[in-house]
C-alpha cells in the first residue's frame, strides 16, 4: 500500500524527531529540522533509501553513536516504522 506522509511519516516525525529537531525545540539540535518539508528533502534521497541520511540515522544499531533519536527519553524507532520510512522513501517520498 502507498505510504503516506501525513498519516505514516510525520507521526514517527513527531513522536521520535520533534523533542530535539523542529521549531518546538528553540534551537534544533545541529541546526536540523525536520517539520518542514524543505529540511526533510534535505535528508532524503527520494527512491534512493540507500543515500537518504535521514533513513540511515534511524536505522543504525543500537550502540552506534550516531543512531537517532540518541538513548535518552525519546525511544528509537521500532522495526514497523523503520520499514515505514524505507518504503516512503522507496515511493518517492512524497
Amino acid at each position: 500500500a502507498p505510504v503516506r506522509f501525513d498519516r505514516d511519516v510525520l507521526p514517527v516525525l513527531r513522536q521520535h524527531c520533534f523533542a530535539c529537531h523542529s521549531g518546538d525545540a528553540g534551537q534544533p539540535k545541529a541546526g536540523l529540522r525536520l517539520d518542514t518539508a524543505k529540511s526533510i528533502r534535505r535528508r532524503v534521497e527520494p527512491g534512493d533509501p540507500a543515500a537518504s541520511d535521514l533513513l540511515d540515522r534511524a536505522c543504525r544499531g543500537p550502540n552506534d553513536p550516531d543512531r537517532m533519536p540518541p538513548d535518552g527519553p525519546v525511544p528509537p524507532l521500532a522495526a514497523a516504522e523503520r520499514a515505514t520510512l524505507r518504503r516512503w522513501v522507496e515511493q518517492g517520498a512524497d
